[in-house]
């Protein structure tokens, strides 16, 4: 018993003092690519819930367009193993030390529609002294809020999930309605809504013995005006009477005019895993811009400092260290954050009258000038996320 505490304690010093010389050499270089910077690319909670992964990292947000991203890692993923070690058998410091051991990250999980996935992901990494696209199209939201928004709001939502030890979220994989002799017009939208949003995060619709039974209730009061309260309830037929429902988790949204179509899908959000209980809080992102592939020179937004080698601007001939003249025959700023927003930059967002098919760089490399012709590609990202 001494000996294997002392071998799992000497392992988690071994991980610190790697983080501590990992956030200490903030230059550290990967392959060929300049030194970089890199984050997780994702947030994550140690879960107290009882009903879905006890002890274990659950993702709590994804950073769009990040690798974690691409890779398919999703909000509520339960993360079983880091690199091959069962997460519930590390405290939430020896956690961190595993996730920020190497550049790429092997996580095992389950959610909703799977069970322990295997998922291979780099870091989310910026170039140290640069500033990338993705980076630049953020600095210039405020030129664009068609293109470029986040905003924060409050839903008054209340949720109730149980706690009991034999209640696992993970074992429900199909779902059906509770049979109401009195359906109306309201009810068969949220139950099409639900099935909608449900199916596309895993779950199966079953009308013959589901695991869960769905039951919706829309409820018309008035305080001064007339207001729907909105309440949506996750039965286990196993464990429920005639006369009493047993239910796994609840939310009930009051205070509406109407039903709005997106806000079925926020109430869904809280399971299985609601971050809050009395009143929710989301924010939503949203970017869309066109990406080339060029990293800029933070000290001299003229000069190349880098550009990716799997881009349009690398296939169209753009090199690393080339001086950009103009884009679009609109002059390059040499100092972004000295001269503010200049429209050369309006190539990320297909500004009128500007309808962006190719976009002309004229370069100079070494002593001579030429013009290259790049077409790039749209990214576009939205997310919601409870925080």
């Amino acid at each position: 018993m001494f000996f294997t505490t002392f071998v799992e304690n000497f392992t988690l010093m071994k991980r610190i003092l790697f983080l501590i010389s990992f956030f200490c050499i903030s230059s550290l270089s990967f392959g060929q690519q300049p030194a970089s910077v890199c984050e997780l690319g994702f947030s994550y909670t140690i879960s107290r819930q009882n009903n879905w992964g006890f002890s274990k990292p659950v993702v709590t947000s994804v950073h769009i367009g990040s690798p974690a991203e691409k890779a398919g890692l999703k909000i509520n993923d339960i993360i079983e193993r880091i690199d091959g070690q069962p997460s519930d058998r590390y405290y939430s410091d020896a956690i961190f030390a595993l996730l920020h051991e190497e550049r790429y990250i092997k996580l095992i999980v389950s959610n909703l529609g799977y069970r322990n996935k295997e998922l291979i992901f780099s870091k989310d990494c910026d170039l140290m002294d640069a500033v990338s696209e993705k980076q630049m199209a953020s600095d210039l939201a405020p030129y664009s809020l068609g293109n470029v928004e986040e905003k924060v709001f409050i839903r008054n939502f209340k949720t109730t999930v149980t706690q009991s030890p034999q209640i696992n979220f993970l074992n429900y994989k199909t779902f059906g309605f509770k049979e109401n002799a009195h359906q109306n017009n309201s009810d068969k939208f949220l139950n099409n809504r639900i099935k909608m949003v449900l199916e596309k995060r895993g779950l199966i619709y079953s009308a013959k013995n589901p695991n869960l039974f769905i039951s919706t209730n829309v409820l018309s009061y008035k305080e001064g005006e007339e207001f729907v309260r909105i309440t949506i309830s996750f039965i286990d037929p196993r464990y429920s009477t005639e006369e009493e429902p047993y239910i796994i988790w609840q939310c009930t949204a009051k205070d509406y005019e109407i039903i709005p179509d997106s806000d079925i899908s926020l109430m869904l959000m809280q399971y299985p895993f609601p971050q809050t209980f009395d009143e929710a809080r989301f924010r939503h992102f949203k970017k869309k811009y066109n990406y080339t592939g060029i990293i800029y020179d933070m000290n001299n937004f003229r000069k190349i400092f880098y550009v990716d080698p799997v881009s349009p601007a690398s296939l169209a001939g753009v090199e690393t260290g080339d001086v950009i003249l103009k884009i679009n025959n609109i002059k390059m700023v040499e100092n972004f954050k000295r001269q503010g927003y200049n429209k050369v930059f309006s190539y990320l967002f297909d500004f009128k009258p500007y309808q962006i098919n190719f976009i002309s760089f004229k370069l100079k490399r070494g002593k001579k000038q030429f013009n290259i012709q790049v077409e790039p590609i749209t990214m576009e990202y939205e997310q919601f996320e409870i925080f």
